[in-house]
């Protein structure tokens, strides 16, 4: 398997290497978790872990919670009555938002 996408691209090699030990679907040749908690890369965390990813993986869970909130407005939005048109708004080709200041 191989891990080029640039997703992966500041990921070091010896996480890759555990994340491809522990994908092997067949499970006599998948590591075990005794193997896991012994592989370099949870072994020496803390030596290696590298503080850039912690910030980069920070704002990437703002963007996406941002995002999330903005998407439930918008369904909100939609789903309310007070946007629904009517019969008559379509007549005229006029909208709510439009209607309301005059």
């Amino acid at each position: 398997m191989q891990l080029n996408a640039p997703q992966w691209d500041t990921i070091s090699d010896t996480a890759k290497d555990l994340v491809q030990k522990m994908l092997i679907v067949d499970q006599k040749r998948r590591i075990t978790i005794h193997d896991v908690l012994n592989h370099k890369w949870v072994r020496d965390r803390d030596r290696t872990l590298q503080k850039g990813h912690l910030i980069d993986t920070v704002e990437e869970m703002k963007k996406m919670n941002t995002r999330r909130k903005l998407k439930g407005a918008v369904m909100a939005a939609v789903s309310s009555p007070k946007w629904a048109m009517s019969s008559d708004m379509l007549e005229y080709g006029e909208d709510e938002v439009t209607s309301a200041g005059n």
